[in-house]
């Protein structure tokens, strides 16, 4: 592995997605989560539309993009950003779309990987899951390379009945038509200290990524950051290993998955961050004395 070059690392936001508790906590019965996380008068509770920027000397990553701007997208996801998309909060700290290096997907969902492609104008493109050609859209981060797992890019263009309304064809396909798509076969070093591995259930190509020796901005902290991407959407999901959302494809994988890394994260002290959690924003995984995990929340 090449030797680590500390890393700074901010969180972005593309806003937040309004989305149903039940899908959100799957079996938990609703009097249990709801304590949690209080739902609107239709069931809604909010998910943060998380991203991660890293900034390394000569790198700029960005891991996730967001729901993105697309004709279509209010069909799928109820976004609400009072505070602008993932693009203003790029700009807000001094980064523009061109300076992006680097993008890592944790999955391709279309609520992590939205913000890769945007409409040119120049063709027929009419919106999310309409008939499109390459030539439609253009990258987002145009001097980027993109790392996915091979096995979600295939799982994302090729959808079933179940998956078909959150993978979205146009996300993905003009970032391999530009040559800008790098497929990655399980675990990888992207740059000095910054590595993917493999964590599926969620998605069966779903993969979270490791920031080793990185300073979090805000809230504040040093050491070792675990990005889960969803491995477990909310903080609590990653303590309590048997609560997975109704969205995951392999509920018991994920299950696995989570109890490998968890162990990890103990183990090590890393300070883990959710793709999704409004309230929990980093955190680390302690175990009690009677064995049970729970969230020491980093402020």
């Amino acid at each position: 592995m090449t030797q680590s070059s500390h890393a700074r690392v901010t969180l972005l936001s593309d806003g937040h997605c309004l989305s149903d508790g039940g899908g959100q906590y799957g079996l938990v019965p609703r009097p249990r989560w709801m304590r949690l996380q209080a739902p609107d008068e239709h069931n809604r509770i909010p998910q943060d539309l998380r991203s991660l920027l890293i900034r390394l000397p000569g790198r700029v990553i960005v891991v996730d993009a967001g729901c993105g701007d697309k004709p279509g997208l209010d069909s799928y996801y109820t976004v609400v950003r009072p505070r602008g998309s993932l693009l203003d909060d790029l700009a807000r700290h001094g980064i523009a779309a061109e300076q992006v290096t680097d993008v890592i997907l944790t999955h391709l969902h279309g609520d992590h990987c939205g913000w890769l492609t945007r409409p040119t104008g120049q063709g027929g493109y009419r919106g999310i899951n309409t008939p499109f050609t390459s030539g439609d859209l253009a990258p987002v981060f145009p001097n980027a390379r993109h790392y996915v797992q091979r096995r979600e890019v295939e799982a994302a263009l090729s959808p079933n009945e179940r998956t078909r309304n959150t993978y979205f064809a146009e996300n993905i396909q003009p970032i391999a038509a530009a040559g800008a798509l790098t497929l990655l076969d399980g675990p990888a070093e992207i740059a000095p200290g910054v590595r993917t591995v493999f964590t599926p259930g969620h998605s069966e190509g779903h993969q979270s990524v490791i920031i080793e020796d990185a300073t979090l901005d805000a809230p504040s902290a040093r050491g070792t950051l675990f990005y889960l991407g969803e491995l477990a959407t909310v903080m609590i999901q990653f303590v309590r290993l048997p609560w997975v959302t109704a969205y995951d494809v392999l509920p018991m994988t994920t299950i696995d998955s989570k109890r490998t890394w968890q162990a990890w994260a103990i183990e090590t002290g890393a300070i883990v961050i959710t793709g999704h959690d409004p309230d929990v924003l980093a955190a680390r995984i302690v175990r009690d004395k009677a064995g049970f995990a729970s969230a020491v929340e980093v402020r």
